[in-house]
Parts: structure tokens; sequence; C-alpha cells
């Protein structure tokens, strides 16, 4: 997990150089954030150890505030000469280099052997880190046996779930199952140290691991939630994980890169996380510190959630806050999640006063136009309101049709504020339908159904909001479109980014006949299974199998569904539920 084995071949007869180069990486063209280009190196260095060994270090500054990866390289045949270079400038025989940019030519002898096999360690704390990681990780030589080892490894991981499908339908499945669980990512080296928020190094307990790359406003809707099932002991250490830097930081983390928050997305997200961890009752958590560190989340003011400006209002105004209506949105869901572990621990007072504030977003709805709007500190509705367009400053990668529907906490609310099922339903179904635009479309925003938007994160729920509104075939027949049209077998066979695995977590839930409506609720909501057989190995031992026995292409509606052989009535299961094993049974028409 700290170490990669590269194995390089090169032509016959042909010079044998390996390039180090230590200013490579991903800039995303010219972007900045904050001020900075995505990445700027503040320092390096390689140093030549010996004739098998390379060592060195890049600090950058960008995206993650900063980045320190120490490494260590060890090849499996002698370096016979090597060039160190800073910028375009050589820098004679000497064994080590500083500053930026570095790069480093290693030269090998012509030998019959044309394979160079070379092991990389990284640390995020020190060389001694990444050599501690490499004795490890990679003692061997053999290329062979990382391979084996590599798809053995994962061949456990993806046997989490069994499913009986086309050849297709499989690749599919399990290539989003890799993806959900390439990330969060290791952040500490194999003695438990590693860096924290404060850039100090701290020791891990024995046995536990440190991670970051939590990419929490997407992650929080499906990925986690499928942690929170398929893999509940590593889990219960994200969580845990987010609470230590909860303690560092202030707040839980918001986007949380190589043990640092690049702050890139609103609301707090974690929150749902710990929320669905809590209320699924997964082992391995100290749910009292936990939950205080969701309470202190949401009442600690930081930039973008001015807690008091939130509770004095009832909503946030444009004018004193931009991204005022999203912000308000997410907010609201994020004080639900609070609420529902208040009321689950018996805290009354803390149940009250974050249920109130869950329903704050009705506090923007404007019933003349049908939609969530932004207004000012007095009260007043903001001119110019566009519901098509995404250059809007109170949305957030979204347009007023998108973010109108994120009421995941109360459906029923949300189905009340127009007045009737039919009214909402004939919204509803123009969400699907309009195709038109106003302006510029925003960029994270594809796989469009009318102005559903698959291809980012805040639409992913609303397909299953039928099933509220007593149309649950209308929800059947959306899962079956999205899955169809939006996923692949091929390179670029999803409609959007996948950011961290949410678009393979939703595909993932909507393939096996059921998704995390209310992230954070430990309940799922019904949907239409793709498969005619589906098992989960639970980690408990115990087994959930989805039936669908009379499973066709054509057939995606349900006629009945039952758990155990008791019928569902209300479309929902339970993660405990599922937890205690049986079947699922779906018959369709």
């Amino acid at each position: 997990v700290r170490t990669g084995v590269h194995k390089y071949t090169f032509p016959k007869g042909k010079p044998q150089v390996v390039v180090l180069d230590m200013d490579r990486g991903v800039f995303r063209g010219d972007a900045y954030y904050s001020g900075r280009r995505f990445y700027d190196i503040i320092q390096s260095q390689i140093r030549i150890v010996d004739d098998h060994t390379v060592e060195g270090y890049r600090v950058v500054c960008g995206w993650a505030k900063l980045r320190k990866i120490y490494f260590r390289a060890e090849f499996s045949r002698p370096i016979s000469k090597h060039l160190l270079m800073k910028g375009g400038l050589n820098v004679g025989n000497s064994d080590v280099v500083n500053g930026s940019p570095l790069r480093a030519a290693l030269s090998f002898d012509n030998a019959d052997n044309q394979e160079l096999i070379v092991k990389v360690a990284i640390s995020p704390v020190d060389n001694d880190g990444a050599r501690k990681n490499m004795l490890a990780e990679a003692q061997s030589w053999s290329f062979d046996e990382y391979v084996q080892n590599a798809h053995d490894i994962w061949q456990k991981e993806l046997s989490r779930i069994d499913v009986e499908g086309t050849d297709e339908q499989k690749t599919i499945f399990y290539t989003g199952l890799y993806h959900v669980l390439m990330q969060p990512n290791t952040m500490s080296d194999v003695d438990g140290r590693y860096m924290d928020t404060n850039f100090e190094i701290k020791q891990m307990p024995e046995g536990q691991t440190y991670h970051s790359t939590f990419s929490l406003w997407d992650t929080f809707r499906a990925a986690h939630p499928l942690y929170t099932l398929i893999d509940p002991k590593n889990a219960a250490q994200f969580v845990n994980d987010m609470v230590l830097h909860h303690k560092t930081y202030g707040y839980l983390p918001i986007w949380d890169l190589w043990g640092q928050d690049n702050y890139c997305m609103i609301g707090n997200h974690a929150i749902p996380v710990l929320a669905d961890a809590i209320m699924a009752e997964i082992p391995g958590i100290d749910v009292e510190e936990a939950y205080q560190a969701m309470v202190e989340s949401s009442t600690r003011s930081h930039y973008n959630s001015p807690f008091e400006i939130w509770e004095q209002y009832g909503y946030l105004p444009q004018t004193l806050q931009n991204e005022s209506v999203s912000i308000t949105m997410e907010q609201a869901f994020d004080d639900a999640c609070v609420a529902l572990v208040a009321k689950k621990l018996g805290k009354t007072d803390d149940y009250e006063r974050f249920y109130r504030r869950s329903m704050f977003y009705k506090n923007l709805f404007d019933p003349e136009t049908g939609f969530f709007r932004p207004k000012d500190e007095n009260g007043n509705w903001i001119e110019g309101f566009d519901p098509l367009s995404y250059e809007q400053p109170c949305f957030v990668e979204g347009n007023a049709w998108q973010y109108m529907w994120f009421v995941p906490q109360d459906p029923q609310g949300l189905i009340d504020l127009f007045g009737s099922k039919k009214a909402f339903l004939k919204k509803l179904d123009e969400n699907f339908s309009l195709t038109a635009t106003s302006g510029n479309v925003d960029g994270n925003a594809s796989g469009f159904i009318g102005q559903y938007a698959h291809g980012n994160e805040p639409s992913h729920h609303t397909v299953y909001l039928y099933n509220f509104a007593g149309k649950p075939e209308r929800t059947q027949e959306l899962v079956e479109q999205v899955r169809s049209e939006f996923y692949r077998a091929t390179p670029c066979g999803y409609a959007g980014n996948d950011d961290c695995g949410q678009m393979s977590a939703w595909y993932i839930f909507s393939s096996l006949g059921f998704y995390p409506f209310h992230a954070g609720s430990a309940e799922y909501v019904i949907g239409t299974p793709l498969f005619k057989k589906a098992t989960i190995h639970l980690e408990n031992g115990n087994d959930f199998v989805i039936s669908a026995p009379n499973k066709t292409p054509k057939k995606i509606h349900v006629k009945s569904v039952k758990l155990n052989g008791k019928a569902i009535k209300d479309y929902k299961i339970t993660h405990q539920e599922i937890m205690a094993g049986g079947t699922l049974e779906f018959i369709l028409k």
C-alpha cells in the first residue's frame, strides 16, 4: 500500500536510462486554487545513496496546503552512471542535489538482461519511514510475485459481493467496486506514524492505519454507506480518522487530501458519514466522541459555515454568504443527521435544536416559482433569478432545478411544499423532461435526463424520489435508464467524474436493488435489481442474498418485494435487517 514495483524492458542494444523527474505532476492545465497552481514545488532533493539506491523528497504546496513526499527507490541492477540536474544545469559529479526543478538520469549497463525492476516506497513523514515501508512491503525482486499478490488481494476484496450477470454487466459492476475500494488512502507508515493537520508527526495505536483522501461532498452519498455495509472495520477506522482530524483542526474534514483540508466544497459531509456509522451500530467507534465532533462541527463557525447567521435568520442570506442556497440545503441535511444521532442517544435538547435547523430549507422555498431561491438579510427575494442558469452565485456546481430536490432528510416535507403529490409529481416529471438551457452549462454537469445531471452528485438521489410520491414504477424506470445509458464497459464509461468512487457506488447499490437515499440514516430505499442473483458476504459471517428469479432485460418493474418471506410495504429496508442476513426477493413484471 506504500510501495510500488515497476518493471522496465529496454530495446535490445539501446541505452538503458531511467529519468527521475521531480518536477512532474498533475497540473490541471493552468488552474489555480487560493492563488496557487494546483501544486507549486517548494523544495525537493535527490540523493544517490549507493549504486542500487536513490532517496529524496518533494515538498509541494497547492490543492493540499503542504504535501511532504519522501521516497526510496531501489534498483535490481547497479547504476553505472548518474547525472543530476537543477533546472537546465548539470550539477557535476555530486551525489546530491537540492532545490527545484530537479531531475536525475540514471544509466544501466547494456547487459543481456534487458529488464530492470525498480521498487519505490513513499512516506509522508521522512526517509526513514520510506525505508521501513519498503522493508515491510517489498523484499522480493520477483515482479510476477507482486502481480500475483495484487491479483489475489483484489480477488478477495471484490469477492465481498458475488453477482450473476452477463460479462459486460460484471465488468461494469466489479470495475465500480474496484473504484470504490481504491480510496480513502493510507497516510501512515508501517510503524504507525503520520502527519496531522498541524503538520506534527503523530503515532497511531498499534494495528491502526490513518487515512486521507476524503472527497466527502461526493462520497457521503453512497460510497461511505457502501463501506459501512461491506467493510465496516475500515468504515469505523475512517470515522476515527475524521475524529482525529477534528481534534487538531477544530471541525470535521470538508475535503481531506494528504492529511490536510483543501476546503474545496461546501457543507460538512463528514457529519452524515459519522451518523451513518453510528446509526448502523458498527463496532470500533467511540460514539460519544464522534457525536461531540458532529455537534462542534455544526456549531463552530468557519468559512462557508457561519452558524450564527444560520440560526439568526433560519437560512443563509446571499448578501451575507455566497453560494447561499446550496449551503442552506446541504447544511439543513447535515443538521438532520446530527438530530438523528441525538435522538438515538437520548439527547433531547440537541435533537430539538438540530431538527429545527434541519427544516430551515423551507425558508428559501418560493411557492410562486416552485424553486428554492436566494434571499437577502431582510427576507426579500433577490432579483434576476433564473432556475436554468448555472452562473448564479447562490448555487454550487448546479442550478435551481438540481438543487430543489436536495431534501433527502424530509421528502414528505418537500412534497407538502407543493401542496399535493399531484403537483409535486408534475414538477418532478418536468425535471426529467425539460431540456432547455440558459447560458453556459457548468462543466461538472453531464449525463442529462432533462435537468437531472447524473454526472454530478447533487442529482444522485433524485430518481428515487418517486417512491415517496406513490410512483415507485417511475423510480424503477429511471434507475434502469441511468444504469444502461450512463455506465459502459469502456475506458470512458461514466457520464462524469467518478469522484473517489461515488459514481461507482451509485451503480453498485442501484444494481443490487436498493440505495441510501438518506445517507446518514443507515436505511435504504428499494429500486430495481439488475441481476437475477447477487450475494453480499457480510463481515459478520452472514450472507444477504438479493434474488430476482424472473429477471429479464425487459422486466424492470417490481411486482412484489419480500424480506425473508415478509412483504415490504414502504419500499425501505434497514442496515440492521441486511446485517442479519437472509434474502431480499423481487418478483418483476
